[in-house]
Formats: structure tokens, sequence, C-alpha cells
């Protein structure tokens, strides 16, 4: 396959994904909510393409099984081995998610006997494996929301390998790179770049408001008072009668917001740092985009700095 080739069904997918990312950005930037319905949605009609993809490739029919262990990853992790919570004892539910985890495994095994465990079989596996690594990236807060990481799982179903755009991408990707990384990480490097710029307007931001510390890279000050109505996260509690600095906030609800901030009021803070619920549905909007024409820009940005 050439990088000149150019194929309909990826000219599709990227119209396809930013059109879902474009709704979910505007629903996050309103709410900071984007509703599961979405991802649902989103999941299934990457599902869906990808078969389309495999039938007009005309590719070994032993990949047509591989939507299987996506989707059963896809449910474990979305309702956390609850699979059928409200018809379903607790233990049933941990035999049932079970069962379908070694039914996934039992496809993927039998994919790579079929196909003797080549390449297309390896770049498959990067399907269900990025998935899951979706939600470790949740958990260790490399994503900060569950949209976040419900929208890769997405992505990654939705574009599953490199796609072929005629010139596009301008950086190439060296093969090793389709084999080691899925397309979606690279969807991930390009918004997280977006992301990287905003302490620079932070601090820009609070150095016209004579706000210098160590803080100003990572948020701003706002009257205590309106912190509830807005989309932030509190980077100053009372710890101990002491009032500390949290640079990265946990996820908190609203029950530990109210108590943080009578904590606050009672301590005599009337301006306290906050750092914003960025909508990162937005930079991924654009990462995606620059994914599809530009490529990996931190490779790109690599090969600037370090010329071969």
């Amino acid at each position: 396959m050439t990088s000149s080739e150019f194929h309909m069904i990826d000219a599709f997918r990227l119209a396809l994904g930013l059109a879902f990312l474009a709704i979910a950005a505007i629903m996050d930037v309103r709410t900071r909510k984007v509703p599961n319905r979405l991802w649902f949605i989103m999941f299934f009609t990457g599902i869906l393409v990808l078969e389309i993809g495999y039938i007009f490739d005309k590719a070994p029919q032993v990949l047509l099984l591989t939507p299987i262990p996506a989707m059963i990853v896809f449910i474990v992790i979305f309702t956390e081995g609850e699979i059928a919570e409200d018809s379903l004892s607790k233990g049933a539910n941990i035999v049932l998610t079970i069962v379908l985890v070694l039914v996934a495994i039992a496809v993927i095994y039998y994919q790579g006997m079929s196909l003797a465990y080549d390449l297309e079989w390896k770049r498959t596996l990067h399907i269900p494996i990025m998935i899951a690594l979706a939600y470790v990236f949740y958990i260790a807060r490399v994503l900060h929301g569950g949209a976040d990481a419900k929208a890769l799982m997405c992505l990654v179903v939705m574009v599953p390998f490199y796609p072929q755009l005629g010139s596009m991408p301008l950086i190439p990707n060296p093969e090793l790179m389709t084999v080691m990384f899925p397309f979606a990480f690279v969807i991930l490097l390009d918004s997280a770049l977006g992301v990287l710029l905003v302490p620079l307007g932070y601090a820009v931001f609070n150095a016209t408001r004579g706000d210098m510390d160590k803080r100003m890279f990572f948020g701003y000050r706002m009257p205590l008072k309106d912190v509830p109505k807005k989309f932030v996260w509190l980077m100053e509690k009372v710890v101990d009668g002491k009032n500390v600095t949290v640079l990265f906030p946990k996820r908190s609800d609203d029950k530990r917001l109210k108590k943080d901030l009578k904590a606050l009021k009672e301590a005599g803070v009337k301006m306290p740092w906050v750092t914003p619920k960025l909508p990162f549905m937005v930079p991924m909007f654009v990462g995606y985009l620059l994914a599809f024409v530009v490529g990996n820009l931190i490779m790109g940005l690599v090969n600037l700095l370090v010329p071969a």
C-alpha cells in the first residue's frame, strides 16, 4: 500500500469522526457533559464502518470477528463489570464478565491462529488494547474527564488503522509506528499539544492582573461566591486548619465542593485559586483533524530538531 492511495472509507471516517466530535465539543463547552448515548452511537457506528471497510477491502473473513473483542471490552468498561446489574446479582455479573472476557480472548486467539499471527492480526490487537488503555489513562488522570476516555475509546474503532488519503498526512508514519501504536494514540498526542499551550495563556492572564506566583501557570483567582457557578476545580483547600495549594485537584462532587467552599469562607479566603474544567473535546476535534491531515506533530517536531 503506497502513501499516494486514497481510500474513500478513510475519507468517510474523517467526516464521520469530525461530525461526532463537533457535537461532543459543543456539548462540552456548554455543559462540560456529554451524554453516554452519543458515545454508544459513535462507538457502534465505528464498528459498522470497520466491518464495511473489511468487506470493501476483501479482507480475510476471520477479520470480521474483530468487533467482538472490542465490543466486549467496551461494554465491560462502560458498565464497570455490572453488565446486567438490574437483572443479575453481583456474583452473577462477575461470572458473566469473566465469560465475556474469555470469549474475547478466544476470538483473538482464533484470529491469530487463522492468520498465522501476521501483521494484520497484530494491528487488530490495537483495538481492544487501546480501549482498555483509555480507561487506564482516565484512572491515572492522564485523561481528566470520563467523556475524554469514552471519546478515545470510540475513536479507536472509528479509525482503527492508519488512514490513506493521498498525500496526507504530510508527516509520514514509519512502519514501526503503525505496528506499535494505534492511530488513536496519534490523535491523543496531537490533541494534547494544544492543551500544553494553556499554561502559557494562564500565565499571561495572571500577569496582567498582578497575580504572580507558582499557581499562575495552572489557573487563576476567582471570587469565592462565583465558584459554584463556574466550571472550575478549587486549587485551594483547608486541611487541618491550614490553607494549602493543590495544583492538580482531584475530581470531586457537589457535596465535597460545598464543604471545601465553607471551609475556605471560614478561613477568610475571598479570592481562591481555581483551575478550569477544560472542554477537552475541543482540542480533540482539532487533534483528530490534524492527525489525518498533518500526522504525528510530535514526530514532526523531533524531525525538525534532530534532522536525520
